[in-house]
């Protein structure tokens, strides 16, 4: 019964994600007032046309009024919620650690499709991030957060700062070497509220998560697409992937490591 709850809940949380996730890259202001419409026709979407199964049922994915395919993103992001909202849920049930991390991924999954998208990574979601990393961050002072691995007051600040800094050197570094941007600096940012979320330890495991990822998805864009090596390839997609996973196995990973290298 709580896996139907929560799959219901996560298709109005993905209608939400893809409404920032339409308008905030485009310099939408009052981004909850304003509701997606049909890029063709310019009529405003119905409920029924957003929520995908719904959508899907009825319209076949498509603009009621034009005919045109509204489908494949809004289903994208809601399967991708889905599975995170079941995932995050049979992890740690209805913890502060579900909240927060569902808080984390909401926005990052944002990030996910913005950055394939447009090549960025917008500021208002780097600050709603911020702002709820923060909130953990004094959570931690006064209970215990699991991930972090110890009660030290300092161990999410470390770890909002210990990657982002690495990420600023390897872009200076491969902006001189490459003379052109080696590394967008959303992504050198992103790794702050990342780090304050998971604590300097996990952070670690999330950034060669990322890394691995992302250049497994740079191998799979050139074979497929065939693009070169000095085409521009979003990062923010591995490292969202990389954070979660983190966050569902990151522990896991760390102690098979520990017990791997000293063995």
């Amino acid at each position: 019964m709580s896996i139907v709850i929560l799959s219901i809940f996560s298709l109005f949380l993905g209608l939400i994600i893809n409404i920032v996730a339409s308008r905030v890259p485009k310099g939408e202001e009052d981004v909850s007032w304003v509701w997606p419409f049909c890029s063709s026709c310019n009529r405003k979407l119905s409920i029924s046309e957003m929520l995908v199964p719904v959508n899907f049922f009825m319209h076949k994915g498509k603009c009621k009024n034009c005919s045109k395919k509204v489908f494949l993103r809004p289903l994208q992001i809601t399967l991708f919620t889905l599975v995170v909202c079941i995932s995050l849920f049979l992890k740690f049930g209805l913890t502060i650690e579900f909240f927060a991390f569902l808080l984390l991924m909401s926005i990052l999954i944002a990030v996910f499709f913005i950055d394939i998208d447009y090549f960025i990574i917008p500021s208002d979601l780097l600050f709603a991030a911020l702002g709820g990393s923060l909130l953990v961050f004094v959570y931690n002072i006064f209970y215990e957060f699991p991930i972090y691995m110890d009660r030290a007051w300092w161990n999410p600040l470390v770890g909002g700062a210990s990657v982002s800094i690495l990420l600023f050197i390897i872009a200076i570094v491969g902006y001189f070497i490459f003379k052109t941007e080696a590394m967008g600096l959303g992504d050198v940012k992103l790794f702050v509220p990342i780090g304050i979320f998971l604590g300097w330890r996990m952070v670690i495991v999330a950034f060669v998560l990322s890394a691995v990822i992302g250049s497994l998805i740079s191998i799979a864009l050139m074979i497929i697409k065939g693009m070169g090596k000095r085409d521009p390839v979003p990062f923010g997609p591995g490292i969202v992937l990389g954070t979660f996973t983190t966050i569902l196995f990151g522990i896991d990973i760390l102690n098979w490591y520990l017990q791997f290298s000293f063995y």
